[in-house]
């Protein structure tokens, strides 16, 4: 599961060797068709259905050579039947096209653009046909990557904002923060933030995109396809990071009833069965009132003490520790701090520390961060969060600026009083875990 620069080369030969491999078959495949359909005494349709079914037998024979899998279902075989259709009807259409359009400028215009093609999708688990001169992309759900292959920033005048914003994150998280963990709540990320992640050795917890729903909500009859189909591609996709180390699902759902109980244990037997190798986990914000405890392999729960509540955070978490030792199926199990945090408006002052503060937030930060990092039992925490973000303002209406505020950096990445307050405590943790 873990990569090294090794594969990463191998992939990049790979890319060099498929474009290049394409653009030869396509040109000399262009002086061969005349000659081989003649010598195979066959009409243009019936060479066209050859190559159509070569076609496939090659993919089928070096695909998994390359580190890919077939998934043998009633789907795959349909669509290697219409990865079949489709090479038929493009050579067919070809054969017409060379009354008007030589052999060579058609097969060399098919090359470049199929190679280009490749490069950007093959490895994404699509292959891209094209059919008189347009493209079509299919996907191709009997192909599933299992080995060294990850995408990379093909694309990388597109790619050049979300890969600099991903670098000022990681490098934020990394050096500034003394963080070794993200969260990336509440929705799969970016392939390119992923891979940035592997190379700092930044630990992530990757979640499906449900949060905070009731249990009218979850019942919505489009809702467990949904997020089922979230976790298939979010699996799928980024099976091979090294970082990510747990799944998570349903942000602060439903976990206290019955209906929602439900939920957990199809979409938990759904990771499982996709990825047996990683451990499962769920953000609870339901305090003494979570029923199923049991479902995951480590409890992990959203605390606001000082910012919803008074309560100071060492009572709170203790409380919270104790309950779920005593009286859940979560004993024993690792505990985590998903969510803690306070709000604070950048560059709203105050001597008297009031609350939206940098002052309080800074100051509560503090007084929480020091009780979860000296609790024995609590194996990490996340604050809530990195920067400010928008917010629904029909559902957060009554928050200022209709942002949530809790970002440690605001929406332009300028830091908050909080900064130095939070960097200064991660950095004393890891200075006393490796002493």
């Amino acid at each position: 599961m873990y990569l090294s620069n090794v594969y990463d080369k191998t992939v990049a030969r790979c890319k060099v060797f498929w474009s290049l491999a394409t653009v030869i078959f396509y040109s000399a495949s262009s002086l061969g068709d005349k000659y081989i359909s003649a010598k195979l005494r066959c009409n243009v349709f019936e060479f066209s259905f050859l190559v159509g079914l070569a076609t496939a037998v090659f993919l089928a024979l070096l695909l998994p050579v390359l580190g890919w899998e077939f998934a043998f279902t009633g789907r795959s075989f349909a669509s290697l039947a219409a990865v079949v259709a489709l090479k038929i009807v493009e050579f067919y259409t070809s054969a017409l096209l060379l009354k008007h359009v030589s052999a060579y400028e058609l097969k060399v215009w098919l090359s470049l653009n199929v190679a280009f093609s490749y490069l950007a999708d093959l490895l994404r688990a699509r292959a891209v046909f094209f059919f008189a001169f347009v493209p079509c992309a299919l996907q191709l759900p009997f192909l599933h990557c299992r080995a060294f292959f990850r995408k990379r920033g093909l694309a990388a005048g597109a790619l050049t904002r979300v890969t600099n914003a991903a670098g000022l994150l990681t490098d934020m998280l990394l050096r500034s923060l003394g963080a070794n963990s993200v969260r990336t709540s509440h929705y799969p990320n970016d392939e390119v933030f992923l891979d940035l992640c592997d190379e700092a050795g930044i630990l992530v917890w990757e979640e499906n995109h449900a949060r905070g729903l009731s249990e009218e909500q979850m019942k919505n009859p489009r809702f467990e396809e949904q997020a089922e189909q979230v976790i298939r591609e979010m699996v799928a996709q980024h099976f091979n990071p090294p970082s990510i180390y747990l799944w998570g699902i349903l942000n602060e759902c439903a976990s206290d009833t019955p209906y929602g109980k439900a939920c957990y244990e199809r979409q938990f037997a759904l990771l499982r069965a996709l990825d047996p190798t990683r451990p499962c986990s769920f953000a609870s914000c339901k305090f003494k009132t979570d029923l199923y405890f049991g479902l995951p392999d480590v409890v992990s729960y959203n605390i606001y003490p000082l910012w919803y509540h008074d309560t100071p955070p060492e009572e709170y978490l203790q409380d919270l520790y104790d309950w779920v030792q005593r009286e859940t199926q979560g004993a024993g199990k690792p505990f985590l701090v998903s969510e803690i945090g306070a709000g604070g408006i950048y560059g709203f002052r105050s001597v008297y520390a009031a609350k939206w503060s940098e002052e309080y937030q800074a100051q509560a930060l503090g007084q929480q961060l020091r009780a979860v990092l000296s609790h024995p039992a609590c194996s990490g925490v996340y604050v809530w969060q990195f920067c400010d973000i928008r917010v629904s303002e029909e559902w957060w209406g009554g928050r200022p600026r209709t942002m949530n505020n809790k970002g440690i950096f605001d929406e332009y990445r300028r830091p908050k009083l909080c900064f130095d307050v939070v960097r200064r405590l991660f950095l004393q943790d890891a200075c006393r875990e490796s002493s």
